[in-house]
Order: structure tokens, then C-alpha cells, then sequence
């Protein structure tokens, strides 16, 4: 499961609670404003929607892209 994050940097006051509440580091800071520059490491708890008052931030779910190969054995196997 994968998760895509965004942020309304117009909306970012450059507070840097995202940063705080984020567990796995998808946050940082550059020219006073947050970016999530590893937006790959997100768990989708959304702690750090919770905790911008701006409402800048956004996660979304975006599941599971099977390769082709994946698709290939499964078809063999069922």
C-alpha cells in the first residue's frame, strides 16, 4: 500500500510541526517551508494532518501497482 503526500505551500506557515509529528522523516524544511521530500517513506498515519492548524497537508491512499510479472505468475498459479 502506498500513500501520496501533498502540501499547499501557499497554505504552509513554516511552523515545522509536520516535521515533529512524522515518525518516518517525509519532511523538510527549504526556504521556510515544509516539503515532503520523501513522500516514498510515508506510513499513512496522518499525524502530520492532524497537527497542521494550516490544513496544508494531504494523504491520500493510492494501493498496490502489481508488475507485470506479478500479474504473469499469478495467472499461472491460478
Amino acid at each position: 500500500m502506498g500513500f501520496k503526500v501533498s502540501l499547499d505551500r501557499e497554505a504552509c506557515n513554516g511552523c515545522e510541526e509536520c516535521l515533529e509529528a512524522c515518525t518516518t522523516g517525509v519532511f523538510e524544511m527549504r526556504n521556510g517551508k515544509s516539503v515532503p521530500v520523501h513522500a516514498e517513506e510515508c506510513i499513512g498515519c496522518e499525524s502530520c494532518v492532524e497537527i497542521c492548524e494550516q490544513k496544508a497537508i494531504g494523504v491520500e491512499e493510492t494501493g498496490v501497482e502489481m508488475s507485470q510479472t506479478c500479474r504473469m505468475l499469478l495467472k499461472d498459479i491460478l
